[in-house]
């Protein structure tokens, strides 16, 4: 049961990693945004 376990986990990070760098190289070329530009001081929440 150990073993089956460590070789799962040695198959999900590699993936987990590539799934990882895949996405950070596809926001590297965005241009960043502004999400808002002011506070709603009215809305206390």
């Amino acid at each position: 049961m150990r073993a089956a376990r460590g070789d799962a986990t040695g198959r999900v990070f590699p993936i987990a990693a590539l799934v990882g760098a895949v996405g950070v190289v596809a926001a590297l070329p965005r241009e960043p945004i502004a999400l808002r530009s002011s506070i709603d001081p009215d809305r206390s929440g």
